[in-house]
């Protein structure tokens, strides 16, 4: 992975991560809270399971 698909990668999740936030703060009900941060850790475990700096 070079460092232009590496910075799309953050970028993506960053943006995904900020509307999770929004959302957080724009509805405050714990089922939908409860669902965000399910997601939330659901993605950064799945991001952080990619070999994201793992040279050949």
């Amino acid at each position: 992975m070079d460092r232009a698909d590496f910075a799309h990668t953050v970028c993506r999740f960053q943006t995904t991560f900020f509307h999770h936030g929004f959302t957080l703060k724009r509805y405050g009900t714990n089922e939908r809270r409860h669902n965000a941060v399910f997601t939330i850790k659901y993605r950064l475990s799945h991001f952080s399971a990619r070999p994201l700096l793992h040279h050949d």
